[in-house]
């Protein structure tokens, strides 16, 4: 997969997460998890939601759903930077 289709790939991951007004919607954790999404909880070592899909991070202290938000920036951060 090339750089411009990663980018693109990114971009349309974050506006499916921008979609959803619940972001805890079954249809949408489903299609992140199909991507390979991983979600670590809050801990005593690290305070906050951490969102792994793709090789980009999304993090929040204040909620899961702020994390996956968080992460959508990320990505189009990232494809950004991928294209040059």
């Amino acid at each position: 997969m090339s750089n411009k289709d990663k980018a693109q790939h990114l971009r349309e991951l974050a506006a499916l997460i921008d979609s959803y007004t619940d972001k805890r919607h079954a249809e949408l954790l489903d299609r992140l998890e199909a991507e390979g999404m991983t979600i670590k909880d809050p801990s005593p070592r690290w305070p906050s939601w951490r969102i792994d899909i793709a090789g980009v991070r999304g993090e929040a202290r204040q909620s899961r759903d702020l994390a996956l938000e968080n992460w959508a920036r990320a990505a189009r951060r990232h494809a950004l930077k991928l294209e040059g």
